[in-house]
């Protein structure tokens, strides 16, 4: 079987990681193609495939002889797709690439201001998704390659070889990929993952992030009776993203420059939370009523301000020693957001 194949036939595995469940993996759906990868495994000559408690797929091909000697080479790749857009319901397709803007089957198009790079490719074949889904290739493209690959070294014991380990990892895309890898399984001490990039392409360099999560609560009350009592978390979110350096964001970097990537939204008056796909940061408290003081105070909570008759705290949270968050810092930034009230 060739690799795009493959690549059409795991397409099809719904796979989505899930950044709520708190679980390893995070989907139990994510079983489905690490199953099929083991019996494909397995049906190629990869005797030693197996699948763990945890989702993660390994196996082995031995090293040729004369090469027995020779530090084994590790292939890895992830079986999840992205759950910031549609996986499930995939309908892959190969069209021929003849220039400019590629419309895709049911919606949308791939445009080439957005996609320049799509131009080296005309008259080529493409894989594409209808447009209602992701496609799923990042990193089932990935997975496809290695088992073909295994696949011609198997069926080609002439080509002479080092050992290669294969592993399979679920919840790369929630962050959690390598949480439950186990060396142990995997008897090869360097690796590479194949995962994107252009053809022929090596990077041998890799990013290092930190995701966090902030919650806003605001004081919600009647617009009728609202003047000077309510603070509202939309808004006050709104300050807070605005703080964040405008010029340091994803769509104005490149090479080592970092950025700040704020990725969903969600809540209300009373609450809003910001997330970056990880931990939580710090937490915000509009606080009324007669015991606001001592609430303010409660567990590991500061008092940041009072003003009106509502005492506004603050709460380092299990992220904070990540990114580098402390006292200091939660203070000085809610001071910017809030500075406007004094006025």
């Amino acid at each position: 079987m060739r690799a795009y194949e493959r690549l059409l036939k795991y397409a099809k595995v719904y796979t989505t990681s899930d950044p709520e469940s708190g679980t390893h993996p995070s989907a139990a759906r994510e079983f489905d193609l690490a199953h099929l990868l083991v019996e494909e495994m397995k049906s190629i000559g990869i005797e030693d495939a197996f699948v763990d408690e945890h989702c993660y797929v390994y196996g082995s091909i031995p090293a040729t002889k004369g090469c027995e000697k020779k530090p084994a080479l590790g292939l890895i790749a992830h079986m999840d797709t992205s759950p910031a857009v549609r996986g499930a319901d995939i309908h892959p397709e190969i069209v021929t690439y003849q220039g400019g803007d590629l419309p895709l089957k049911k919606a949308g198009c791939l445009k080439v201001k957005d996609f320049p790079f799509l131009e080296r490719y005309i008259g080529q074949e493409l894989i594409v998704t209808d447009g209602t889904t992701l496609l799923g290739a990042d990193d089932k493209a990935g997975v496809a390659e290695i088992v073909t690959a295994c696949e011609y070294l198997l069926a080609h014991p002439e080509v002479p070889h080092r050992a290669i380990a294969v592993c399979f990892t679920p919840d790369e895309e929630v962050g959690k990929g390598t949480d439950h890898f186990d060396p142990e399984k995997f008897p090869a001490r360097a690796a590479y993952t194949v995962d994107g990039g252009e053809l022929g392409e090596i990077e041998y360099e890799n990013f290092n992030a930190a995701a966090v999560t902030l919650t806003v609560e605001g004081v919600n009350i009647h617009p009728g009776s609202a003047k000077n009592k309510m603070k509202n978390a939309i808004l006050l979110a709104n300050q807070f993203i605005s703080l964040l350096p405008a010029a340091e964001a994803p769509a104005h970097t490149e090479g080592y420059e970092g950025f700040y990537h704020v990725t969903d939204l969600a809540g209300n008056e009373s609450q809003v939370v910001l997330l970056s796909n990880g931990q939580p940061v710090a937490a915000l408290y509009a606080l009324t009523g007669d015991n606001r003081e001592k609430r303010a105070m409660m567990g590991s909570r500061m008092a940041l301000k009072r003003q009106n008759g509502v005492t506004y705290a603050g709460e380092l949270l299990a992220g904070a020693d990540y990114c580098g968050l402390d006292e200091e810092s939660l203070r000085l930034g809610f001071n910017l957001v809030v500075a406007e009230w004094a006025a």
